[in-house]
């Protein structure tokens, strides 16, 4: 080993090891693995599992760091899957994309969903997600009317991630944990007043849902990057 490979070496035994204690203390660090499991799937003809993560596709309000979730998901962004899988078939005809069964289950109050990865027969699961994120001003303005009113700010991301399927489990993440975006909008607006610090009734004023078209338009390229980036992965030593 020469001087010049020593550095880079170590600076990757480093991450790695940041990335193994991050993951034992459960924080939110960023660490990407290989997408190399995919590429060698997507060779070898396997089958993909591709799902919609419901529970994080549910729109959030934050206001001064608390959080509410909406109840219900965006029914407009249902077609954003359904093309998703046509663009994903498309891309990779030798490819055979399945979808899960899923089973909605009552814990704790909270409604979690399983999936029946043991009869598609595949070793990638692609999570696809469209979270839509509604953050309020800490404190209302005046407008040139004098007149009170509250600002918001709302994201809305498509994205995907993707897992191991391991028998009828997700396993590790491949990639970016955090995913890979296919498309995004942002949204500002405001209330008279004040806003709702609900995440139902805050749906009702920012509409996510008239943000599918413009959404479904990105998806063509950036889901020929993501694959792109995917065959373009080597085998990690």
């Amino acid at each position: 080993m020469n001087a010049k490979t020593q550095p880079t070496n170590r600076f990757k035994h480093q991450t790695k090891l940041l990335c193994l204690v991050s993951f034992l203390v459960a924080t939110t660090y960023n660490c990407a693995s290989s997408l190399y499991p995919v590429k060698a799937s997507i060779e070898k003809k396997e089958p993909v599992a591709v799902f919609v993560n419901l529970v994080e596709s549910k729109p959030v309000l934050n206001y001064k760091g608390n959080m509410n979730k909406s109840s219900k998901n965006i029914t407009e962004f249902d077609e954003l899957f359904t093309n998703f899988k046509q663009l994903a078939q498309k891309e990779l005809p030798s490819v055979k994309i399945v979808e899960p069964k899923s089973t909605p289950q009552e814990i704790l109050g909270t409604t979690i969903y399983t999936y029946d990865f043991g009869k598609t027969g595949a070793k990638i699961g692609i999570e696809f997600i469209t979270a839509t994120n509604i953050n309020l001003s800490n404190e209302q303005e005046f407008t040139s009317e004098n007149l009170k009113q509250q600002s918001w700010t709302q994201t809305t991301k498509v994205t995907v991630r993707f897992r191991e399927v391991n028998g009828d489990r997700l396993g590790n993440y491949l990639g970016s944990r955090t995913g890979y975006e296919l498309g995004s909008v942002v949204q500002k607006g405001s209330c008279p007043v004040e806003c709702s610090k609900n995440a139902n009734t805050m749906i009702e004023v920012t509409a996510p849902g008239k943000q599918a078209a413009a959404l479904k338009s990105q998806l063509p390229e950036n889901i020929k990057k993501v694959i792109q980036e995917i065959m373009a992965s080597k085998l990690e030593d």
